[in-house]
Protein backbone atom coordinates (compact mmCIF):
# COMPACT_ATOMS: atom_id res chain seq x y z
CA UNK A 1 0.00 0.00 0.00
CA UNK A 2 2.67 2.64 0.91
CA UNK A 3 4.38 1.74 -2.79
CA UNK A 4 1.04 2.97 -4.23
CA UNK A 5 0.99 6.04 -2.14
CA UNK A 6 4.70 6.75 -2.87
CA UNK A 7 4.26 6.15 -6.58
CA UNK A 8 1.54 8.94 -6.69
CA UNK A 9 3.13 11.44 -4.13
CA UNK A 10 3.02 14.72 -5.15
CA UNK A 11 6.40 16.45 -5.73
CA UNK A 12 7.65 20.35 -6.33
CA UNK A 13 5.10 23.11 -5.98
CA UNK A 14 2.00 20.77 -4.94
CA UNK A 15 4.13 18.87 -2.29
CA UNK A 16 5.13 22.20 -0.95
CA UNK A 17 1.93 23.67 -1.08
CA UNK A 18 0.12 20.49 1.04
CA UNK A 19 2.77 21.11 3.56
CA UNK A 20 2.22 24.51 4.26
CA UNK A 21 -1.85 24.28 4.09
CA UNK A 22 -1.92 21.59 6.49
CA UNK A 23 -3.74 18.94 3.74
CA UNK A 24 -0.65 16.51 3.89
CA UNK A 25 -0.44 16.34 7.80
CA UNK A 26 -4.47 15.46 7.49
CA UNK A 27 -4.11 12.69 4.50
CA UNK A 28 -1.09 11.15 6.66
CA UNK A 29 -3.54 10.87 9.98
CA UNK A 30 -6.46 9.57 7.06
CA UNK A 31 -4.16 6.92 6.07
CA UNK A 32 -2.84 5.71 9.21
CA UNK A 33 -6.22 5.37 10.58
CA UNK A 34 -7.24 3.71 7.54
CA UNK A 35 -4.26 1.14 8.00
CA UNK A 36 -4.92 0.46 11.84
CA UNK A 37 -8.99 -0.02 10.75
CA UNK A 38 -7.56 -2.37 8.28
CA UNK A 39 -5.09 -4.48 10.38
CA UNK A 40 -7.75 -4.83 13.10
CA UNK A 41 -10.43 -6.13 10.42
CA UNK A 42 -7.97 -8.81 9.18
CA UNK A 43 -6.64 -10.28 12.43
CA UNK A 44 -10.18 -10.32 13.31
CA UNK A 45 -11.01 -12.33 10.79
CA UNK A 46 -7.89 -14.20 10.95
CA UNK A 47 -9.24 -15.04 14.45
CA UNK A 48 -12.52 -16.07 13.40
CA UNK A 49 -11.04 -18.29 11.00
CA UNK A 50 -9.00 -19.99 13.19
CA UNK A 51 -5.60 -18.95 11.66
CA UNK A 52 -4.68 -17.05 14.89
CA UNK A 53 -5.30 -17.05 18.61
CA UNK A 54 -6.97 -13.87 19.65
CA UNK A 55 -4.84 -11.37 21.49
CA UNK A 56 -4.62 -10.89 24.85
CA UNK A 57 -6.84 -7.90 24.91
CA UNK A 58 -9.25 -9.60 23.07
CA UNK A 59 -9.28 -13.07 24.55
CA UNK A 60 -11.83 -11.84 27.64
CA UNK A 61 -14.22 -10.13 25.14
CA UNK A 62 -15.71 -14.00 23.83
Amino acid sequence: MNEARAAVKPTGLAAFLGRVTGVAFVIAKIHKHREKTALVERQRDDVAQGRLEAPLSQAGKN
